[in-house]
């Protein structure tokens, strides 16, 4: 069996008036690449989350998830910030889910706010939702809402354990 690999990266950032958050992006309706109805749409997900690709490596995939699903401009600025003379700003582990069927790592990095200004979201996208830290405790689990129905009510806030722990890990992270 070949084991499926993910990466996910979630970006955190002091918003005037409400402080520390994640930046959470929702599943939209319709997923384009498939051409069919997106799984569990209206949950919430960390900024980025997407698959390896061939013989891609764990940050070779998050790097080119992050161009696709929130644009080349904020991705170049994160890189910028990660990769200048002196870095500004560090990716961190925050969450490895690895078993034999699945790897999931999710890396969390905390950006100026004007980063929320060059997210360039695709048309499979729901939008943006800023999660601060005192929200976590009625997060819910995704696996107990339908695939195909997703979460109607977008005053629900649903994401996968693995996603939510590396939320919570980022928040004291990065506090």
């Amino acid at each position: 069996m070949v084991q499926k690999r993910s990466v996910g990266l979630v970006v955190f950032t002091e918003v005037p008036e409400l402080g520390l958050v994640a930046v959470l992006t929702r599943r939209g309706e319709w997923n384009t690449e498939k051409m069919a109805p997106e799984s569990y749409s209206g949950a919430c997900q960390v900024t980025v989350h997407g698959k390896v690709e061939g013989g891609e490596s764990l940050e070779g995939a998050r790097n080119r998830e992050t161009a696709e699903e929130v644009g080349a401009p904020a991705r170049n600025y994160i890189l910028d910030l990660a990769w200048g003379t002196p870095p500004r700003a560090e990716f961190k582990e925050l969450e490895r889910l690895d078993t034999p069927e699945k790897l999931v790592v999710t890396w969390g990095i905390k950006l100026p706010c004007d980063f929320l200004k060059l997210i360039r979201l695709g048309p499979d996208s729901g939008g943006l939702r800023l999660l601060r830290k005192e929200e976590l405790e009625n997060v819910k689990d995704l696996g107990s809402y339908s695939k195909e129905r997703g979460v109607i009510l977008r005053t629900v806030v649903a994401m996968f354990p693995d996603e939510k722990a590396a939320v919570e890990k980022g928040f004291d992270t990065f506090a």
